[in-house]
């Protein structure tokens, strides 16, 4: 039988630790914390309990890569639509339209893993949060171009931006969480556009 390359190792490697953090970031939010284990881990994702410990050092680091993961895919996204070539206050809106429907998720696993870990703190993730930022701040410098946006401090209005999304969704008492997320992202792109909502023109 031929011998494996690195390469396919190592891709092998990668296929199975994203394997196994689908199956944890299932149980966490069916089950919560409190149930997730490493052995209901290894059952969801089909893998013997002892072949876990192949991957991760632990059950936290399990949960670390769950955090890492949504993250990526959330810069991800945000890199596509800033790709597009719509309006600025569109590809606002549509981050904004992704990030609440998918922001319950996030919030679960964010409320589940808070009292277990810190969000990763690695290299890997502090640059992406930087180019996450870099990606939206370069859509207001095209807003203000468009005469779209007042974005005189872009960094800023997109720290800003993110803010909004996470302070509202973040409390369940305001009633602007019961809205639809089409209507949450048009408000809150409605804030930082020319004339609207408190924004100077």
């Amino acid at each position: 039988m031929p011998k494996l390359t690195k390469k396919v190792k190592d891709l092998l490697t990668e296929n199975m630790r994203l394997e196994i953090a689908s199956a944890c970031e299932r149980i966490l939010l069916n089950d919560g914390l409190e149930a997730l284990t490493v052995e209901k881990i290894a059952k969801e994702a089909s893998v013997a309990a002892g072949s876990i410990y192949n991957y991760f050092k632990n059950k936290d680091e399990i949960i670390e890569a769950v955090m890492e993961n949504c993250f990526l895919e959330l810069l991800g996204k945000i890199r596509e639509i800033s790709g597009k070539t719509i309006a600025a206050d569109r590809k606002l809106y549509e981050i904004a339209f992704y990030m609440y429907e998918n922001f319950p998720r996030v919030r679960r696993l964010h409320e589940l893993s808070m009292h277990k870990q810190k969000f990763p703190d690695k290299k890997d993730i502090k640059v992406g949060h930087s180019q996450l930022l870099e990606l939206i701040a370069g859509i207001f410098r095209d807003g203000e171009s468009q005469g779209l946006t007042n974005a005189h401090e872009p960094i800023f209005s997109a720290s800003s931006f993110l803010g909004v999304i996470r302070e509202t969704e973040f409390d369940p008492a305001d009633q602007f969480v019961s809205l639809s997320s089409s209507s949450k992202a048009e408000m809150t792109v409605s804030l930082f556009t020319v004339g609207c909502g408190g924004r100077n023109e």
